[in-house]
């Protein structure tokens, strides 16, 4: 049986939304505006995220609707799960971007609606919000009418081997808002010259 890391035992209670007031969206830079992160495919790793929620969250808890819409949730056709790296503001779910991009090559990118559904704070906590400095797993849904970026289904098994919540590994693609994008894809490329 896989174990759930002591750094994901935190108590905090479910649904309550994170805080933080130092940074919103419009406080943050523009080539600061941005989500990186890795797709889990895996029904075994999607599994262990719903483990670490229901054995963080207390039994009452559980039952409210933002934890049983995350502990009954199963991928659909147009559904991919994301799990980010320390977000760069706090935002408000349902949540809209419009750009999927590379992170090792940002020049490879697509525009395409993204609304993100779901957040799960630190792998462990449903949550209705986006905090800021913190790992997240994302629910994220396209249009039905749209595919899926390439660049999403390329990253789909990108993970292969057994892992820990607190061992995942490096993040591989990005989420933004559409305008936002020429800044992120400009500091990103700047920063791989380096």
């Amino acid at each position: 049986m896989e174990t759930i890391s002591p750094a994901f035992t935190k108590p905090r209670r479910c649904a309550q939304p994170v805080k933080s007031v130092e940074k919103n969206y419009m406080g943050s830079l523009p080539f600061e505006r941005y989500f990186q992160g890795s797709v889990i495919s895996s029904p075994n790793h999607l599994e262990l995220f719903k483990t670490a929620v229901m054995n963080c969250v207390p039994a009452q808890e559980l039952k409210q609707p933002i934890c049983t819409k995350f502990l009954t949730w199963q991928p659909a056709h147009n559904q991919l799960a994301i799990w980010t790296m320390y977000a760069y503001a706090d935002e408000i779910l349902p949540l809209e971007l419009d750009c999927v991009f590379s992170l090792p090559n940002p020049i490879n990118h697509e525009f395409v609606p993204l609304r993100v559904e779901q957040s799960i704070w630190n792998g462990y906590l449903p949550s209705s919000d986006i905090g800021m400095g913190h790992k997240h797993l994302l629910i994220v849904e396209l249009n039905s009418e749209v595919s899926f970026p390439a660049l999403l289904r390329k990253t789909e098994n990108f993970f292969d081997k057994t892992f820990e919540l607190d061992e995942l590994p490096k993040s591989n693609v990005g989420l933004c808002r559409r305008a936002d994008f020429p800044a992120i894809q400009t500091h990103l490329l700047s920063r791989l010259k380096e």
